[in-house]
């Protein structure tokens, strides 16, 4: 058997590791303000953690080498155009991470750059949501986190924005909170 430098072995195997990683659609810097102002309100009133970058998500956790996730990620980038959102109205979830959120129209022409991305992953594209509340919450507060979206922005139900900037991230599914989840790889979409 050869000899293996330690470090040379070790940098070798970090690369070949496989880890979670998710893409999100990042928003325009205007839409980004106006989200944490709502968000802010919400975790004021019933807690939660900071949503450290307001997203879509466009792709679910996946398990991959980096040097593969980011790959197929340049791949996938390359292969959409901008993605056309249009909020359409506020939603509830039992899962932790879509507890309230903002329901973004899947008319085709989202549909059909979501599910090109998700297939160089050989994945399904996901249910397109802007996250404003992450937590577990029982259906009254829900319900109350629901009605006080309307309060902090009335008119939050009925805009449109364009996603032209897709990040690729590690994530740890452990860390809830998202802040030990780190960016990887931000690219523009044309």
């Amino acid at each position: 058997m050869a000899n293996v430098e330690p470090t040379t072995a070790g940098d070798q195997d970090a690369a070949e590791t496989p880890h979670r990683y998710v893409a999100w659609g990042l928003l325009p810097d205007p839409v980004s303000r106006r989200i944490k102002n709502v968000t802010e309100g919400l975790r004021a009133e019933f807690g939660g953690p900071e949503i450290i970058v307001p997203h879509i998500p466009i792709l679910g956790s996946i398990i991959l080498t980096e040097e593969d996730a980011v790959n197929t990620f340049r791949q996938a980038c390359q292969a959409i155009g901008t993605i056309p959102c249009k909020v359409t109205h506020v939603a509830t979830s039992p899962f932790y991470y879509q507890c309230v959120h903002l329901f973004i129209d899947p008319d085709h022409e989202v549909q059909q750059r979501t599910e090109i991305f998700a297939r160089f992953f050989r994945r399904i594209s996901n249910m397109l949501h802007l996250s404003l509340l992450y937590g577990e919450l029982t259906a009254e507060e829900k319900k109350r986190a629901q009605e006080k979206v309307s309060v902090l922005d009335e008119a939050i139900t009925s805009f449109n924005f364009t996603i032209d900037r897709l990040a690729l991230y590690k994530c740890h599914d452990e860390d809830r909170t998202q802040q030990s989840w780190e960016k990887i790889l931000e690219l523009r979409l044309h």
